[in-house]
């Protein structure tokens, strides 16, 4: 019975944490930075009408 459910819950877990250390990782990045307050997150940069658009937003605390 316990082989039973570490073979159901394994994959589970595995999963939880793999999305859990990528979220923290994502959360983490540039929060060291002096300049936070300044700093901007490209979003997407694709043409419109021969001009290229850069939709930014600041960077989440």
């Amino acid at each position: 019975m316990l082989f039973l459910f570490i073979k159901m819950a394994g994959p589970g877990l595995a999963a939880f944490m793999l999305i859990f250390e990528y979220v923290a990782f994502e959360r983490g990045v540039n929060m060291f930075h002096e300049n936070l307050p300044t700093l901007y997150q490209m979003l997407e940069s694709r043409p419109a009408n021969g001009m290229y658009v850069q939709l930014m937003r600041p960077e989440s605390r």
